[in-house]
């Protein structure tokens, strides 16, 4: 059964994900980043101003602990339900720039595609540098274990991938 393969294959690759990138790990959910489908979701429900609220409050980015990020972003977990081709909002976090760009898939498959395809020194080869550092530090990687985040990024994508054929409905 075909919802079952989906099921067991988004399991086994959730676990790999997570041995990759336990702290800190791109998002593979087939929705844009940000509040948006939030706000959608949950409109008349006060959201807005409770994301304000914890903004103003919220000092440190909740995935590594930068105290007084510059930048800062929202950034939501989904859980899939494969037999339901539904997904629900599971977590919702505010982090720093350097974690919000290592959680949206789209935009480091796109940045390290861009690096690749021009010279030494570009602003892409450095933000892909920073992008690299921040998620090896974050998930108490070293130096040597860069292919931990080619490989998170490619597990990542393969998740993208079934869930966006599954086709699931946020709820």
């Amino acid at each position: 059964e075909p919802a079952a393969d989906a099921a067991a294959s988004l399991t086994e690759l959730s676990d790999a994900l997570g041995r990759l990138a336990p702290r800190l790990a791109p998002c593979s959910a087939p929705v844009p980043a940000g509040t948006g489908v939030l706000a959608r979701l949950y409109e008349g429900d006060g959201l807005e101003a409770e994301l304000r609220r914890t903004e103003a409050a919220s000092q440190a980015c909740q995935l590594c602990g930068a105290a007084n990020p510059g930048q800062r972003s929202w950034s939501t977990d989904w859980d899939v339900d494969v037999a339901k081709r539904r997904m629900t909002p599971s977590r919702l976090l505010l982090v720093c720039g350097a974690c919000g760009g290592a959680r949206d898939l789209p935009r480091a498959i796109n940045l390290f595609t861009r690096q690749f395809l021009r010279k030494a020194g570009s602003p892409d080869e450095s933000a892909a540098a920073e992008l690299l550092r921040h998620f090896l530090r974050v998930n108490g990687h070293d130096a040597a274990d860069v292919h931990m985040l080619q490989d998170a990024v490619a597990v990542a994508h393969a998740m993208f991938v079934i869930q966006k054929e599954l086709r699931p409905l946020p709820a």
